[in-house]
């Protein structure tokens, strides 16, 4: 169950994250200085002369010029490539519970549910390989 709840507090996470860079008007997350997911991927991919720079800056440019950036960058695709193998761990372990039916059905609703803010999750058959490749 551990499992369990450290892949639905991932996904949790990483869905806040985007939540403050794309679905408000400022960022208290940039405003803060907090090294959220979606940063730190960003960050991660870039020169150590371009992290830098934007390290030096991140506070005064908005979530907009950030949000797009990840796009650009393909940060954005690793990011969501994170979810995805979080939300694929958790089909298999809730697959592999004492459950079905109903039951089941309602659990993996509730794990692609935690998604659904940001995006419409796809079946995990078409998931499992483009997230290996990303990842």
């Amino acid at each position: 169950y551990r499992a369990l709840g450290d892949a639905i507090s991932e996904i949790r996470q990483i869905v806040n994250d985007l939540f403050d860079l794309f679905g408000k008007d400022e960022s208290a997350d940039l405003a803060g200085r907090k090294w959220t997911v979606p940063l730190c991927v960003m960050l991660h991919g870039l020169t150590p002369e371009a992290r830098a720079a934007w390290i030096a800056r991140i506070t005064r440019v908005d979530a907009r010029e950030v949000g797009d950036f990840l796009y650009a960058s393909g940060a954005m695709g690793r990011v969501v490539a994170l979810i995805e193998a979080a939300r694929a761990r958790l089909h298999r372990i809730a697959r592999a519970l004492p459950c079905g039916g109903p039951e089941l059905a309602a659990l993996l609703g509730f794990i692609d549910g935690l998604v659904s803010p940001i995006y419409s999750p796809p079946a995990l058959d078409d998931v499992e390989e483009p997230v290996r490749r990303a990842l």
